[in-house]
């Protein structure tokens, strides 16, 4: 549900829920995503972002950006990088910290 309770999914809901990268450069495009809480109240068209999952789903990375052209497809594999980056430090931190 959006943070005022409606039905309407958030874009990081969408990308977790479908476990991959959503890049939106116009919600009005995107099924189901038209009346996004994101777009509709907010003014973020614009998305990208990363499911982060550790073990468990914890979140997503995301850019989001309210002016147009700013987010462009190039952005995915820098918000993928990012994700794998912390990722890999998280895992790196429990296993050094699970010997002690």
């Amino acid at each position: 549900k959006g943070h005022d309770g409606s039905e309407e999914k958030l874009y990081c809901q969408v990308a977790i829920e479908n476990k991959q990268t959503l890049f939106i450069d116009d919600p009005k495009t995107f099924p189901g995503l038209e009346k996004n809480e994101d777009y509709i109240k907010y003014g973020y068209a614009y998305y990208v972002g990363a499911p982060w999952v550790v073990g468990q789903t914890r979140g997503t990375i995301v850019a989001m950006e309210k002016a147009p052209g700013i987010l462009k497809r190039e952005h995915i594999a820098i918000i993928e990088a990012e994700r794998d980056a912390i990722e890999k430090d998280l895992k790196s931190w429990r296993q050094e910290n699970s010997k002690n």
